[in-house]
Order: structure tokens, then C-alpha cells, then sequence
């Protein structure tokens, strides 16, 4: 072995500047062979960002690509370009884009990766083609609501919002957009004592209420609505419901209405701080009951006043006592009647009865139908004081019936006494 090296150390060592400068030269003629004739060689361009164009042209054949679009495609090129020119080819100035204007009905297309390059020919794309889903564009208009989060400043009311529109239109692929039922937008009234008017943005909801994913497929996103959102003081007012301060009309003849009372006994109110605090009771509109009697539960509506926005409907419940008007009428000298005893002698025979009841049972009444007696059964000899008693009248509270004497002066013989 050592005497291999030492023959190959011996063959460069002879003539060493002599091959040296062979192998320069040779090398120079070599470069500049490589220089003047640059050989086409290939390179490969990775990531490469697919555009997407088309667009409005696709949407003017009323379609949208519904599947197929990624968010960022990633592009692989195969170049062939001369070996100087491989040092300017990369990702800047090598592009990949996909056509949509090629589609003309809705369903599957495939779509060629077109890639320019301003070096060299390209030779190879990977993904050479994608496959995209595209769908019919529609419009749909669909009701705008709303839901306040929060609260307002204690003591204020916030109204419904006005919307200035109270519908939004859609506009997009087919089944996005006929699964959409409501635009709600959330609207915070947070502390909030004063009107607001601005613009919300919009969830687009399903029929159960829930977000419809849309992502690029509503042209134009979710629209946004402008609203009015009215806040007032408010405060709560007592309904003045009393025979005094309210109108009942067609009250039937011989009748009047005994009682009144109303519910609820209060209703909340809105309006101009000042205005609401110099209202102190609520009255009621005048009431009819044509054609009632007795006891009756009827709607009623508290009055509408200006500037006062009511915070529930006006209408109340109103109990109203329909009754006859009583008449009250004297009977002098109503005979006496002592029962239980026939032995029993009375003082004074007779007695004056006042008689209040219903004017169609009073005007009726007569004397020889009193039935004024005292119970002088059980008893013995002696003389008593014996209440007076007065038999039922029919239709008249007897507790409306007084009597001149409260009592009879009645005196019951002795057995062997002479009357």
C-alpha cells in the first residue's frame, strides 16, 4: 500500500505545473462551453396561490360555486428553462388561476389549472384540474326581528324598534339562502335612557332558530338594518274607578249601578318626565250597560291621552253592582198579631212600618200584606215587653224593614183572671 502512494505521489509530482495549468485551462474552456450555449434544464415551483377568476361573470349567469373552493389552493409547476434563467423563476412570478366564466349550469364542473410563467414552458400542474359544485343564485326577502340584551336605566321604557326596513333581501346559492327564515339582529340597551337611531348587523336564522353557516355564499354577507329604538321615563298610575268619576251611560229605568271596582288598579305609563309626573289618576271612557242587571264584569278602556304611550293594552276589567233604585215607603197603623198564646191581652195593637227595597217591589206593596206579630207562646202569667217580628217579604232585604216599636207590651192573665 505504501508503495502505491509513493508511485501516485510520484506521477503528480512529475510535470506538476505542467498538468496543473492543463486542468485550468481545461476548466475555462469548460465554463465558458457551459456559458455560451445555457441548456434548457426544469425546476419545480412549489405553493403557488391559486386565484380565482370569473367571478362576476359567473354571477351574472345568476350561479355561485357552492363546493370546491378552498380557502387557498397550493400549486406545484414543473418548469423547463434555460439553465440561466432558473435563478428568476419562483412563486412571484409564476401564477395559477381557475376560470369560473367557463360554467353555464348549475351541478359539477371541472376546471383547468391554468399557469403562467414569464420564464420558460411550463410542463407539468399539480392539481391540474379542480372540481367545483356550482349553484343557482336566488333572491329571498325575509323578515328582520330583533332581541334586546340588558337593561335600561331603572325608571325608562324602551320601546320596539322601528326598523326602516322591516325585511331584508338575500341574495345567493339557492340552498343557503331557502334556509334562511329571519335576519335578527341583537340590539344591547344597556343603561340606555335616551332614543337611539343606528345600524345593526344581522344573524341570518333557520326555521329552529339557529345560524345558518353561510360563509361566501350570500353575496354581500348578512345585511345590516337601521332602527329607531324610542326609551322614555315611565312611571306606574293608579285607574280612578268610583261612581264619582265615571261615566256609566244607558243605565236601564227604575235602575242605578251600586258598585264599581276595576282590574288591574294601576297601569304603567310613558311620556315627557313632566308630562307623566302631573298625571296622578287614570279614568276610564265611558261605559255602557244597555240592556244589564246585576252583577256584570265588563271590558272597559282607560283614556287615551296625548304624548302618554301606555306599556299595556288599555283595555281593564270593570265589576259593576246593576241594581234598582229603592224606594222607601211608610205604613201607618199595621195591625198587630200575638201568635201562641190566645189568652194573651197586647197594649198597643198597632205599629208604623218603613219598608226600603227595589221600587218595583215597594210600589207594590200594601198594607193588608205587612205581617207584623209577637210570639207570646211559653209564657205565663205576667206582662212582658215581646219583640215584634215582621214575616218575610218577598223580593225586600228584611234588614231594610224597621219598625215605629220594637217591641209589644203584652199581658197574660191569671187563669182565674176575668179579661
Amino acid at each position: 500500500m505504501k508503495k502505491v502512494l509513493q508511485s501516485v505521489w510520484d506521477t503528480v509530482r512529475h510535470n506538476f505545473w505542467q498538468k496543473l495549468v492543463v486542468f485550468l485551462f481545461a476548466f475555462i474552456i469548460w465554463s465558458y462551453i457551459l456559458v455560451d450555449s445555457n441548456p434548457v434544464r426544469r425546476c419545480e415551483v412549489n405553493d403557488i396561490t391559486l386565484a380565482v377568476m370569473g367571478t362576476s361573470e359567473l354571477e351574472a349567469k345568476h350561479l355561485i360555486v357552492t363546493e370546491g373552493l378552498l380557502e387557498e389552493y397550493s400549486i406545484d409547476v414543473d418548469i423547463e428553462a434555460e439553465q440561466n434563467d432558473h435563478r428568476f423563476i419562483n412563486s412571484n412570478n409564476v401564477t395559477a388561476h381557475i376560470d369560473l366564466s367557463s360554467i353555464n349550469s348549475d351541478g359539477e364542473a371541472v376546471l383547468t389549472v391554468n399557469v403562467e410563467t414569464k420564464y420558460g414552458i411550463v410542463k407539468s400542474v399539480t392539481p391540474s384540474e379542480i372540481t367545483v359544485m356550482a349553484e343557482n343564485i336566488v333572491e329571498r326577502q325575509v323578515p328582520v326581528t330583533y332581541e334586546y340584551t340588558g337593561e335600561p336605566e331603572i325608571g325608562y321604557h324602551v320601546f320596539e324598534p322601528e326598523f326602516m326596513n322591516n325585511t331584508v333581501t338575500l341574495k345567493g346559492a339557492e340552498s343557503v339562502v331557502r334556509r334562511v327564515t329571519e335576519a335578527k339582529c341583537m340590539i344591547s340597551i344597556v343603561g340606555l335612557k335616551d332614543t337611539i337611531t343606528k345600524s345593526w348587523s344581522t344573524n341570518l336564522l333557520n326555521y329552529s332558530g339557529n345560524k345558518v353557516e353561510y360563509g361566501s355564499l350570500i353575496i354581500g354577507g348578512a345585511p345590516s338594518v337601521s332602527a329607531t329604538v324610542r326609551v322614555l321615563p315611565m312611571r306606574e298610575v293608579e285607574i280612578a274607578a268610583s261612581l264619582e268619576n265615571t261615566i256609566i251611560e244607558n243605565i236601564p229605568e227604575g235602575y242605578e249601578v251600586s258598585e264599581i271596582s276595576v282590574q288591574p288598579t294601576s297601569m304603567q305609563i310613558a311620556g315627557d318626565a313632566e308630562l307623566i309626573e302631573s298625571i296622578e289618576k287614570l279614568a276610564l271612557e265611558p261605559i255602557s250597560v244597555k240592556g244589564l242587571t246585576g252583577l256584570q264584569a265588563l271590558n272597559a278602556t282607560v283614556e287615551e291621552l296625548d304624548g302618554v304611550s301606555y306599556l299595556a293594552p288599555r283595555t281593564v276589567t270593570v265589576v259593576l253592582e246593576i241594581k234598582e233604585i229603592e224606594l222607601t215607603k211608610v205604613f201607618r197603623s199595621v195591625p198587630i198579631e200575638v201568635r201562641g198564646n190566645d189568652d194573651a191581652v197586647i197594649n198597643q195593637r198597632i205599629v208604623d212600618v218603613t219598608v226600603t227595597g227595589p221600587g218595583s217591589v215597594v210600589s207594590q206593596l200594601e198594607a193588608k200584606k205587612l205581617v207584623i206579630y209577637a210570639d207570646a207562646a211559653n209564657l205565663s202569667a205576667g206582662t212582658y215587653l215581646v219583640p215584634l217580628h215582621v214575616e218575610k217579604i218577598e223580593g225586600i232585604d228584611m234588614a231594610k224593614v224597621r219598625l215605629s216599636l220594637s217591641n209589644a207590651d203584652i199581658t197574660i192573665p191569671a187563669a182565674d183572671e176575668e179579661i
